[in-house]
């Protein structure tokens, strides 16, 4: 019983402390990119997005996809 509270626990207070990252620590380069690229027309949607897929995985593709031809629009949009 203690193990499956103290897992509980640490499932609840996991969720709360990715709930309270911002999309600029959540997204690091990808989030100055798409802001100093205007991928959006105003700074606030894209910190109003919501990912179709989980942050890790974006993070990753961004990272393979990122090089001297990326175009980080077209990879936002995606």
């Amino acid at each position: 019983m203690k193990k499956l509270l103290f897992t509980s626990l640490c499932f609840v207070l996991y969720g709360i402390s990715i709930a309270q990252l911002t999309p600029d620590k959540i997204y690091g380069s990808l989030f100055i990119d798409a802001q100093h690229d205007t991928v959006f027309a105003d700074s606030k949607t894209f910190v109003d997005c919501t990912p179709n897929r989980k942050p890790t995985d974006i993070m990753y593709d961004y990272g393979l996809a990122k090089g001297p031809n990326f175009n980080v629009k077209a990879f936002v949009l995606k």
